[in-house]
This record gives structure tokens, sequence and C-alpha cells, in this order.
């Protein structure tokens, strides 16, 4: 009874170890295709994600960051703000300077009238000296 006792598990080992064996060895060979499977897919994904950060890098070169894009808005504001506060400003410079002009033109007229009432009235000197009053009075 202790001979049968040992010898069916060491049958047993016997007889199921080359199946299990076969088994296992196929099981490997299953497993290592699948690890070359994996491993290509592995590589596949890598190859694809530097081609994704190969575009990423081309898309953030050509578009500008937001951050650069609201500080050049901001920028953009003030400058509209400050030019808006100096139109009136600017405006009323033309005004004083048309003003000014004129009063010049007015000034500048005067001698020339009345160099011109003395030429007509047959007086040639003093329209000479009205003439030279008019020509010595040009402001630069």
């Amino acid at each position: 009874m202790v001979f049968l006792r040992w010898s069916l598990p060491v049958f047993l080992f016997v007889v199921l170890s080359p199946a299990f064996a076969q088994q296992t060895s196929g099981g490997l060979n299953e497993l290592r295709e699948s690890l070359e499977r994996q491993d290509a897919r592995i590589r596949r994904m890598q190859v694809l994600l530097a081609e994704q950060n190969a575009r990423q890098d081309g898309i953030e070169q050509s578009h500008p960051p937001l951050d650069l894009i609201e500080s050049l808005y901001a920028e953009l504001n003030q400058m509209q703000e400050k030019l808006q506060n100096l139109q009136p400003r600017i405006k009323g410079l033309e005004e004083q300077l048309e003003q000014q002009k004129e009063g010049i033109l007015e000034a500048r007229k005067e001698p020339l009238k009345l160099g011109m009432l003395a030429l007509m009235a047959g007086n040639p000197d003093s329209a000479a000296e009205f003439s030279n009053l008019f020509w010595r009075k040009r402001p630069n």
C-alpha cells in the first residue's frame, strides 16, 4: 500500500510532466508572441508620440502664446486711451495755431495795404517805406 501511495503520484508526475512541459512551452511561445506584439505596439506609440510632439512644437511656434497676445491687447487699449486723451489737446493746439496764423497774416497785411494806398495816392516814397516794413517783419 505504501508502494501504491508513492507510485501513483510518481506515475502521474512522469506522465503529466511532458504534457505539462509541452503546454508550458506552448504557453511560453504564446507569451513571447504577445510580448513581441506589445513591444511593436509600444515602439509604434513612441513614434507617434514623437511625431505628435514635433507637430505640437510647430503649432506653438506658429501661434504666439496666449499671454503675449493678452499683454499686446492690454498695451493697445492703453495706447488708445492715451490717444483719446491727446486728441482734444491736439485739436486745441490746431485751433490755436490757426488763430496765430490768421493774426500774423492780418498784422502783415496792414503795412501792405498802407503802402498800396500811398502808391495809389501818388506818394511812392511812403509806399516804399511801408513795403520795407512788410518785408522786414517776416517771421521765421
